[in-house]
């Protein structure tokens, strides 16, 4: 018996409009969803720095360094240092040094200068009211440790140095950003001075976002993957963006994926 051919049904005009219509929604919704899926990717932006500051000579004598943490050429934070030697022989002598915040921003700490080790976390849990770093004061004739004075967390008793870092807190266009600079403030009470190597600094990009103390890089900072958790595969609305057949094809795979299960 001959089979009889069959002839392929045309869709009507508005059928096919609607199936259109529908696929290119689709598409877009699918579009859509993928870049709202996409996390904001955290950025820190870090800058060596090979900079020294401070002093002491015998003397009144002053002076300052800027700090631009974000390089827009507004200045930051302003470390200064302020001293007087009294006597032919400086009999006597004081040494302050203190960073100062512009504006709305600010230094981890109370009153004086936090100085922290590698990891601690900067950001709005802290208080960043710190000002003084050091000081230091000495009498007498020649330097005797025991009628020298001096505090602050970055100050060291008697010569040597304090290596840390500085909680920073401060705005960009109006929104908060944290950051940190790496110190190490040498104290020599043979001068004596004061003295401030700065070794490098870094800030967050994102608004509000909290950095770790000597993080240069936000690369452990990304997060996987949907494909590496497992996630399905987004393009259900990319197969329906397909038509029927992409319709057909979605469906096999899940049935598949359902009776493998």
């Amino acid at each position: 018996m001959k089979r009889t051919s069959r002839i392929p049904r045309k869709l009507s005009d508005s059928l096919h409009h609607r199936l259109n219509a529908y696929a290119f929604a689709a598409s877009a919704a699918g579009v859509s969803l993928l870049a709202v899926a996409q996390p904001a990717e955290a950025k820190i932006v870090y800058t060596p720095a090979h900079v020294t500051f401070g002093g002491g000579p015998c003397g009144s004598y002053g002076g300052s360094y800027s700090l631009d943490l974000n390089h827009d050429g507004i200045s930051d934070f302003v470390f200064n240092w302020r001293g007087m030697g009294m006597g032919k022989r400086c009999h006597s002598h004081t040494i302050n040094l203190t960073v100062q915040p512009t504006g709305s921003n600010g230094v981890a700490g109370y009153g004086s200068a936090s100085r922290l080790g590698s990891g601690p976390l900067i950001g709005p849990q802290q208080t960043f009211s710190g000002s003084l770093m050091a000081w230091i004061f000495f009498w007498g004739t020649g330097v005797r440790p025991n009628q020298n004075r001096g505090g602050g967390n970055w100050y060291y008793f008697y010569n040597g140095s304090r290596e840390g870092y500085l909680g920073l807190k401060f705005s960009i266009h109006g929104q908060t950003h944290y950051g940190w600079a790496r110190l190490n403030v040498f104290t020599n009470w043979n001068a004596p001075a004061l003295t401030v190597a700065m070794l490098g600094y870094a800030y967050e990009t994102i608004p509000n976002k909290p950095i770790i103390a000597g993080k240069k890089h936000a690369a452990d900072d990304k997060q996987p993957s949907p494909a590496s958790l497992g996630a399905p595969e987004p393009a259900s609305l990319g197969r329906l963006a397909q038509g029927a057949s992409g319709v057909a094809a979605w469906r096999r795979k899940e049935l598949t994926g359902t009776m493998t299960k």
